[in-house]
């Protein structure tokens, strides 16, 4: 009985956290641990909610204990580097990143990651990363455009046409893409 309550918990922790409801997620997350106080997804997705909701370092103390439930999840190692960030303690952050990077990330993870790397200012393991999500979830445009971005700030050029070509190929009306095309275009005087 008390699995099958902890399930719809959850389920609505999560449609309320999506959704931007953070008040509401927190509270069942908080349900979900009442009743399973080392459940490791409730744990690490309050601490998410934590830190969207400007409580660092109650992220990193409520995601950390998660990771001692469940060390190997590369996504709670990626979102404790976030909140680390945040805690104005990148060395640890950047030691969450590479235990992320090693344990399979997604390739959500692996924008998140990039994310990180260019908070940190570490502009070859951002591009690094978007490549990874955009390879990992090849149809996803948003990941291809990222990866154009990142390539264009670095002065990459022809690498961000590619992958914003790539983007507007997945969806013609990807506005960052759309964005760094016209800006290469520019640069070429093609208008």
């Amino acid at each position: 009985m008390a699995s099958s309550k902890v399930q719809k918990f959850m389920q609505d922790a999560v449609s309320n956290h999506r959704a931007g409801r953070l008040a509401e997620a927190d509270r069942l997350y908080r349900r979900v641990l009442a009743l399973e106080p080392n459940n490791a997804d409730a744990l690490h997705l309050l601490g998410v909610v934590a830190y969207q909701s400007g409580h660092t370092r109650i992220a990193v103390d409520l995601i950390s204990r998660a990771i001692g439930i469940n060390p190997a999840s590369a996504t709670y190692h990626a979102n404790l580097a976030q909140a680390l960030v945040g805690a104005a303690e990148p060395d640890r952050a950047v030691a969450e990143l590479r235990f992320a990077a090693a344990n399979r990330p997604t390739a959500q993870d692996c924008r998140l990651i990039s994310a990180i790397c260019e908070q940190l200012a570490r502009g070859a393991d951002a591009i690094a990363f978007a490549r990874r999500a955009a390879t990992l979830d090849p149809d996803n445009a948003s990941y291809h455009a990222e990866l154009a971005r990142l390539l264009a700030e670095q002065g990459r050029f022809e690498d961000a046409y590619t992958s914003a070509a790539m983007a507007l190929s997945l969806d013609p009306h990807c506005q960052p893409a759309m964005e760094i095309k016209a800006q290469f275009d520019r640069r070429r005087g093609v208008l």
